[in-house]
């Protein structure tokens, strides 16, 4: 075995959570601030940084790392090095694995989605269960022909799928057969990242991103990425945590299990662990009774929270995701009317809901991207 090849064999791979706890990066400014601007504009120029000799070093340190190149022609001026080991990140929805993998500059070099082909509320042994997850995981994996990926991998798990056992092997898996670090995030964090990205008329924006039926919210401001925080602080991040008793599906099944009729019992076969929220917004758009008064009531708990957090974040722009961007229809009129009432007249104007640019695939490709942005970080 070569030196190299020792080296990295003696490293201990590991299983991390992203965080945003402030303290992370309270001595890491300096790698936002050259991430943000790469990120913003593909490129940076020394002379944005002479009097900092703080970020000098660490840009020249990004260098030698080859996490960043000299643009040819363009002496001191530096962009993303797309030759770097490519990053590949993971989502975990629907049932299904998705993956990207992508250069450091975000662009994509590989998509795919598979069927994890796990039937609802069956239970099945952990041996099994890895058994079956691997042989998924290495499909893809071998069909890529990658000899390496960047030392961290990217894995985004639905908010109450966070210590599943499916989010939990899948982990391991991924650092048993490449030798990588594992990163987990949840779809909030990445997917909201991802749509900042991609979506140019948010690349320069601080947006509120609001994902699923819950409510859960990532704010991104000014580099930063906040989400929730169990432990109290000083800025308000725990009021980001989602509102688990307006869940749609979790409602609906608990009201069709005490006996109240919705033709959403056809739609799923008579299994009420078949219902996802595609099938509540099937049954809505077929005038379903229990589908559309659940919806509602979400809608303008939602209306309520979505103009709470902006009034208090100060942040006009807010990105509906992870599925209630499919149900706008109902609640976009009960936000509107809220904002009246809880903010300034003078700041009505300025609030702006955008759709999502990314959809399903914004869970894989955040992962991606966070990343990344976590490479920046370890220089």
């Amino acid at each position: 075995m070569t030196r190299e090849g020792l080296l990295v064999a003696k490293t201990k791979k590991e299983i991390k959570y992203f965080s945003t706890i402030k303290q992370v990066y309270q001595n890491k400014r300096h790698a936002l601030e050259i991430f943000s601007r790469l990120a913003k504009s593909n490129k940076i120029t020394i002379k944005d940084f002479k009097e900092d000799e703080t970020t000098l070093k660490y840009l020249f340190s990004c260098q030698n790392r080859k996490l960043i190149n000299e643009i040819q022609g363009s002496a001191n001026t530096f962009e993303f090095n797309k030759n770097f080991n490519p990053v590949l990140g993971i989502g975990i929805s629907n049932n299904s694995y998705y993956f990207t993998l992508m250069n450091l500059a975000g662009e994509i070099l590989f998509e795919k989605k598979i069927n994890l082909e796990l039937a609802s509320g069956k239970k099945i042994k952990n041996k099994d269960l890895e058994e079956h997850l691997n042989k998924k995981l290495e499909g893809v994996l071998n069909s890529l022909q990658h000899n390496n990926y960047a030392d961290i991998i990217g894995l985004s798990v639905d908010e109450n799928f966070i210590d599943s056992k499916v989010s939990f092997i899948t982990a391991k898996l991924l650092k048993k057969i490449l030798n990588k670090n594992v990163m987990i995030i949840k779809n909030s964090a990445s997917s909201g990242y991802a749509e900042k990205f991609f979506n140019t008329n948010l690349k320069e924006k601080n947006i509120l991103y609001i994902h699923s039926d819950e409510g859960n919210g990532v704010l991104f401001k000014d580099g930063l990425v906040f989400e929730s925080v169990e432990t109290q602080d000083d800025k308000g991040y725990q009021y980001l945590t989602g509102w688990h008793h307006f869940n749609i599906v979790e409602n609906i099944k608990e009201l069709i299990s005490r006996g109240i009729g919705s033709d959403i019992v056809s739609l799923i076969g008579g299994n009420i662990e078949n219902i996802s929220l595609d099938t509540v917004f099937e049954a809505a758009n077929k005038n379903d009774k229990l589908a559309l008064d659940i919806i509602k009531r979400t809608a303008v708990a939602l209306s309520v929270r979505i103009t709470c957090l902006v009034h208090m974040f100060e942040t006009m722009d807010v990105v509906l995701g992870g599925g209630i961007e499919k149900i706008k229809k109902y609640f976009l009129e009960n936000l509107q009317s809220t904002v009246k009432i809880f903010m300034p007249k003078k700041e009505w104007a300025d609030f702006k809901v955008y759709d999502v640019f990314l959809g399903e695939t914004a869970p894989s490709k955040g992962a991606a991207l966070l990343c990344v942005r976590e490479l920046f970080m370890e220089v």
